[in-house]
């Protein structure tokens, strides 16, 4: 508790004084508290409360504040309570606001409110109210609130219920099980088919299957939120199976930059690839170094109470947007870009009827394809993620779940030696 006493000769006009205890903070016009005082001095109490917001918790929460219907679960005390009083019993409305600085217990999360309240009493019980209290700022750590009266306050968090779309769901669903399918085909195609077996096709066809894998278990177990260690090993391979995609895309990037590269030598297609010992450690052991430091990190960021997927907390989900930034931005744009830039130049001493060839001309249609498959997703996901809004969740949900659709049509419907 700090108590500060103050007399009626405050010398400098609309003067603060500050008092500070635990961590917490109180400004207070000394004009506001010696203000109607008969006697020549007053004084201003602050006291922080050890454990007071573990016994007046979240269920003494009512917010008069909310729109209609709005629901709040897993409400919590996210400050110590604190009380702020004056010996001055002739000050009943603040000329002046009150402002408290709270230091947070934790970090507040991205589906979370914030409220700043007071303690109201009543006949019956008291309840934490909004009434009178604003909330100025707040940041990672700290929370400033003001108030037009003296009480005990403090700083609750809430998650807001995400109310169900039910045409969101019904689009994720038709749009997963559509592109399981297409990607089904494209496995058996790029399986099955001799004439169609080369390096490329072998790179799209572990594409498929990561893409493939980490799409069903989206469907199977994203929701599973019940058990956290399961929903936590979901998140997990998910992790990993998208970011193996995002690998195999890169190898692709290269492989098409080598063949265009390489177009001045007529049996290019038949002499040099990429070899085949260094595909499988880039694909696979790649993505599976990022998720193992990610889990040896921050384990605890595997599964959130609402999907099983990275938690936003402490900017764990970079772990995979990160990682994609960079494949997308270091990686796989230059190459394309290197191969759609040496095309027309790798290709330009050829005899006419090899340069029209319809081989040579589907390496710029996959050059651009390939980065909207899977890069434009993501790209809206970052987006999504920063800012949660109807209009992303739509685009994203429309885009990741056609993309196994979109890699069937350029690479079986649009491949001639599949159609032949």
């Amino acid at each position: 508790m700090e108590i500060r006493g103050l007399r009626d000769n405050c010398t400098v006009r609309n003067k603060t004084v500050q008092l500070l205890i635990k961590g917490n903070a109180m400004d207070i016009s000394c004009e506001t508290v010696i203000r109607g005082k008969t006697s020549a001095s007053a004084a201003v109490a602050f006291i922080s409360y050890t454990n007071m917001e573990s016994i007046l918790d979240g269920r003494f929460f009512k917010d008069s504040n909310s729109k209609s219907g709005q629901n709040y679960k897993n409400v919590q005390m996210n400050s110590k309570v604190v009380t702020a009083t004056t010996s001055n019993t002739e000050l009943h409305q603040l000329n002046k606001p009150v402002r408290f600085t709270f230091h947070h217990k934790k970090v507040k999360g991205h589906n979370e409110n914030e409220f700043c309240v007071y303690w109201k009493e009543s006949a019956n019980e008291g309840t934490w109210s909004s009434e009178g209290c604003s909330l100025l700022a707040s940041n990672q750590t700290h929370t400033i609130c003001s108030s037009d009266h003296l009480s005990s306050f403090a700083v609750i968090i809430a998650a807001f219920e995400i109310e169900r779309d039910i045409a969101l769901e019904v689009i994720t669903y038709v749009g997963i099980i559509l592109s399981l399918v297409c990607l089904a085909a494209c496995i058996v195609t790029f399986k099955c088919f001799n004439s169609v077996r080369t390096t490329s096709t072998t790179i799209h066809l572990h594409l498929c299957v990561c893409l493939f894998l980490a799409e069903l278990l989206f469907l199977i177990g994203m929701d599973r939120t019940s058990n956290k260690t399961l929903c936590g090993i979901i998140a997990g391979f998910l992790h990993y199976l998208f970011l193996a995609c995002f690998a195999w895309m890169i190898l692709e990037g290269v492989q098409l930059y080598l063949m265009v590269r390489n177009l001045k030598v007529v049996n290019y297609f038949t002499t040099h690839s990429i070899k085949r010992r260094f595909m499988y450690p880039i694909g696979y052991g790649l993505p599976a170094v990022i998720v193992v430091i990610s889990a040896a990190v921050f384990h605890i960021g595997y599964g959130t109470k609402n999907h099983c997927w990275l938690t936003t907390e402490k900017g764990f989900v970079w772990s995979f947007l990160g990682p994609v930034c960079t494949i997308i931005g270091v990686g796989t744009l230059p190459c394309y870009t290197k191969s759609l830039w040496a095309f027309p130049q790798c290709t330009s001493h050829l005899h006419r009827e090899i340069q029209i060839h319809p081989n040579f001309r589907s390496i710029t249609l996959k050059a651009i394809a390939q980065c909207v498959i899977l890069g434009c997703t993501w790209i809206v996901g970052i987006f999504h993620v920063q800012r949660e809004t109807l209009v992303l969740a739509y685009l994203f949900t429309i885009i990741n779940s056609l993309q196994g659709t979109a890699i069937f049509i350029i690479h079986c419907v649009l491949n001639r030696q599949v159609t032949m």
